[in-house]
């Protein structure tokens, strides 16, 4: 894991401990190198079949783009795996509260970003990120829990169309429900990020409440 991601991912831990959400560090995929044909497996992933099943079907992305997806989709297969739902966090994420009980079937919580520090209250439909109109997704995914029957729609998603862009832009809304019942984490990236060669699409991108 890049050494500074690991710090930040260490500070993500302690403030699940500070607040009381179980939580473990899960190592992800590595694609800081840039070399899109050789990201770097961590050793717990490596004889996993379904690596074998997934194909980049949108080249324009970067090699540390595409190890972001890698690690999310794990994460998903780890929460069909266990049968049970999940939260997941990067490696920027701070937590403020604990998301205990997942009151939901078959959708996404939302468990806060940077935007919503000073907003005094939340819609139970949170802000969505946009390519255009007819394209909403997460507003970045690095705060949020999943359940085993979306978790497993988002990986057939993925089988389906191969990984076809970043992670966050995977997670669409016309595809899986996103609620929000409370402010949760924020995320604070401190200026640094692991994905340095993004593809040229951030430009058009907009923020819009659903």
């Amino acid at each position: 894991m890049h050494r500074k991601s690991l710090e930040m991912a260490e500070r993500c831990l302690q403030t699940c401990n500070s607040v009381g959400q179980k939580a473990e560090l899960f190592e992800g995929f590595d694609g800081t190198d840039g070399d899109k044909e050789n990201i770097k497996i961590p050793v717990s992933l490596k004889n996993q079949s379904w690596l074998k099943w997934l194909k980049v079907t949108d080249h324009f992305q970067s090699a540390s783009e595409i190890a972001v997806s890698l690690s999310h989709i794990a994460l998903w297969v780890k929460c069909m795996e266990v049968d049970a739902p999940i939260v997941i966090l990067e490696h920027d994420a701070v937590m403020v509260k604990p998301y205990k009980i997942h009151k939901y079937y078959n959708a996404i919580s939302y468990l806060g970003s940077k935007e919503q520090l000073s907003v005094d209250s939340l819609p139970t439909i949170p802000a969505h990120s946009s390519i255009n109109k007819n394209w909403n997704f997460i507003n970045r995914a690095h705060a949020y829990c999943i359940d085993p029957s979306t978790a497993n729609k988002l990986f057939v998603n993925v089988l389906e169309r191969g990984i076809f862009e970043s992670a966050d832009v995977m997670i669409m809304c016309d595809s899986v429900a996103i609620i929000q019942d409370g402010f949760y984490a924020f995320d604070k990236d401190d200026g640094f990020t692991t994905q340095r060669q993004r593809k040229g699409i951030n430009d058009h991108r907009s923020m819009e409440n659903e």
